[in-house]
């Protein structure tokens, strides 16, 4: 009876060593999403979205560009963290880059919603 047993302990001991290794003990990531927009233009102009592209630098040196649509829509996934977000588009050209009033944070499995805004003025 023990040895019809030892296949059966034998598999439950290598699930029981094997299933950790197979965990995911790598960073965890969020979602940012957001709108690249033109501020400050003509009195009572509204804001505007641009197309272009929008970088994400975390405190930890993670890099990440995200394309922003004709919308001026983007969406990336990145590790967890806090991110400075800062932005480029063709259709702005100023001395002051396109950035994000305030750095973001992603939480795991959240969304964070942030604007770029490329300040005309």
């Amino acid at each position: 009876m023990f040895l019809m047993r030892l296949p059966l302990v034998a598999s439950v001991l290598a699930v029981s060593v094997l299933l950790p290794a197979c965990s995911n003990d790598g960073p965890s990531s969020g979602t940012i999403e957001g709108v690249l927009t033109m501020t400050g233009g003509p009195v009572d102009a509204a804001d505007s979205p641009v197309a272009g592209e929008v970088e994400l630098r975390s405190e930890r040196g993670v890099a990440v560009t995200a394309v922003a649509d004709e919308n001026g829509r983007f969406v990336t996934t990145v590790p967890t963290g806090r991110y400075i977000l800062t932005g480029s588009s063709p259709a702005f050209r100023a001395p002051r880059p396109c950035a994000s009033p305030n750095p973001v944070t992603v939480s795991e499995g959240e969304t964070t919603v942030a604007e770029v805004r490329c300040e005309m003025r």
